[in-house]
């Protein structure tokens, strides 16, 4: 069994672009995941929400953030109306942070999992459906391990 990993994990939660007219909506399912996952692991993991979710879709520069933070693990959290957006930032990370464990939630994977899986499965690392404190807890932990 090998040593657990002495750096704290670096969690990206993402809320993108809803692209569809000026909305602002605090992600607040990322930030109940945020603070229960830093509540149960404190030093070894670091998380942060970022909230794009009033920046245009096609603007790309936001994902520099994530990059220059460096994240180890990102959540996208994934709307009906903004799987397109949801999957093509999923995309461009994995080409900016290739190491990264990318994963996907929120009310659209959860309506229907097999169905997200099977068109969009092949983007993601894994998906979370539900709420999503347990299992995303459950994901760091065996990245600390």
């Amino acid at each position: 069994m090998g040593a657990l990993r002495s750096e704290p994990i670096r969690l990206a939660l993402i809320s993108v672009p809803y692209g569809e007219g000026p909305q602002v909506m605090m992600p607040l399912g990322l930030m109940n995941i945020a603070g229960y996952v830093k509540s149960q692991l404190n030093e070894r993991v670091e998380v942060q929400v970022f909230d794009f979710s009033d920046a245009d879709p096609e603007d790309r520069e936001q994902l520099l953030e994530i990059q220059k933070w460096n994240a180890d693990a990102i959540g996208i959290s994934v709307y009906t109306s903004h799987v397109k957006a949801a999957v093509d930032w999923a995309r461009q990370l994995r080409s900016l942070l290739p190491n990264a464990k990318i994963f996907a939630g929120g009310p659209h994977v959860s309506l229907n999992l097999q169905k997200f899986i099977d068109k969009w499965g092949g983007v993601f690392d894994f998906s979370v459906t539900g709420e999503g404190e347990v299992p995303v807890l459950a994901a760091v932990e065996a990245m600390i391990r």
